[in-house]
Protein backbone atom coordinates (compact mmCIF):
# COMPACT_ATOMS: atom_id res chain seq x y z
CA UNK A 1 0.00 0.00 0.00
CA UNK A 2 1.53 3.20 -0.98
CA UNK A 3 0.32 4.99 1.98
CA UNK A 4 2.07 2.91 4.45
CA UNK A 5 5.01 3.37 2.67
CA UNK A 6 4.64 7.12 2.38
CA UNK A 7 3.69 7.16 6.32
CA UNK A 8 6.77 4.23 6.61
CA UNK A 9 9.26 7.31 5.76
CA UNK A 10 7.38 10.97 6.11
CA UNK A 11 5.48 10.28 9.20
CA UNK A 12 6.58 12.99 11.99
CA UNK A 13 5.85 12.78 15.59
CA UNK A 14 4.15 14.57 17.98
CA UNK A 15 4.26 15.39 22.10
CA UNK A 16 0.87 13.84 22.82
CA UNK A 17 -0.29 9.92 22.25
CA UNK A 18 -1.94 8.03 19.42
CA UNK A 19 -2.34 8.92 15.43
CA UNK A 20 -3.41 11.92 14.22
CA UNK A 21 -3.52 13.46 10.40
CA UNK A 22 -0.84 15.81 9.64
CA UNK A 23 -1.01 19.21 8.20
CA UNK A 24 2.39 18.71 6.88
CA UNK A 25 3.63 16.65 3.58
CA UNK A 26 0.93 17.91 1.51
CA UNK A 27 -1.47 16.55 4.34
CA UNK A 28 -0.82 12.90 3.17
CA UNK A 29 0.98 11.47 6.07
CA UNK A 30 0.00 11.20 9.88
CA UNK A 31 2.05 11.68 13.42
CA UNK A 32 2.96 9.32 15.98
CA UNK A 33 2.66 10.13 19.77
CA UNK A 34 5.17 8.53 22.31
CA UNK A 35 3.00 5.24 23.11
CA UNK A 36 3.59 4.40 19.34
CA UNK A 37 7.59 5.32 19.37
CA UNK A 38 7.45 3.09 22.72
CA UNK A 39 5.58 0.18 21.12
CA UNK A 40 7.33 0.18 18.28
CA UNK A 41 10.94 0.20 20.43
CA UNK A 42 9.09 -2.76 22.41
CA UNK A 43 7.46 -4.75 20.10
CA UNK A 44 11.14 -4.90 17.62
CA UNK A 45 13.61 -5.11 20.88
CA UNK A 46 15.26 -1.76 20.49
CA UNK A 47 15.69 1.23 22.93
CA UNK A 48 15.36 3.87 20.87
CA UNK A 49 14.38 5.05 16.67
CA UNK A 50 16.74 7.48 14.72
CA UNK A 51 15.37 9.68 12.34
CA UNK A 52 15.32 12.57 10.09
CA UNK A 53 13.65 14.54 7.59
CA UNK A 54 12.55 16.62 9.59
CA UNK A 55 13.95 20.46 10.72
CA UNK A 56 14.44 20.10 14.38
CA UNK A 57 11.46 23.16 16.51
CA UNK A 58 14.82 24.45 17.89
CA UNK A 59 16.56 24.78 14.97
CA UNK A 60 19.68 22.55 16.10
CA UNK A 61 20.42 20.01 14.19
CA UNK A 62 19.23 16.88 16.09
CA UNK A 63 15.91 16.88 18.30
CA UNK A 64 15.82 13.98 21.25
CA UNK A 65 11.59 13.58 22.00
CA UNK A 66 9.74 10.67 23.66
CA UNK A 67 11.31 9.76 26.39
CA UNK A 68 14.69 9.72 25.14
CA UNK A 69 13.25 7.07 22.60
CA UNK A 70 13.29 9.25 19.61
CA UNK A 71 16.26 11.13 17.64
CA UNK A 72 15.76 13.01 14.93
CA UNK A 73 18.83 14.05 13.10
CA UNK A 74 18.96 17.33 10.46
CA UNK A 75 22.18 17.30 8.13
CA UNK A 76 20.92 19.84 6.21
CA UNK A 77 22.53 22.90 7.57
CA UNK A 78 20.43 26.61 6.69
CA UNK A 79 18.17 24.35 4.55
CA UNK A 80 16.70 26.12 1.85
CA UNK A 81 19.12 28.98 2.13
CA UNK A 82 16.43 30.56 4.77
CA UNK A 83 15.79 28.59 7.92
CA UNK A 84 19.59 29.93 9.83
CA UNK A 85 19.38 26.52 11.43
CA UNK A 86 22.11 24.03 12.15
CA UNK A 87 23.44 20.50 10.71
CA UNK A 88 23.34 17.70 12.73
CA UNK A 89 25.57 14.31 12.34
CA UNK A 90 25.81 11.09 14.98
CA UNK A 91 28.50 9.62 15.66
CA UNK A 92 29.06 6.50 17.54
Amino acid sequence: DDKLLFDALWADPHEGDGLIPSGNRGGYSIQFGRDVTKAFCARNKVQSVIRSHQLPRQMRGYEIQHDAMLLTIFSASNYGGVCRNRGGVLVF
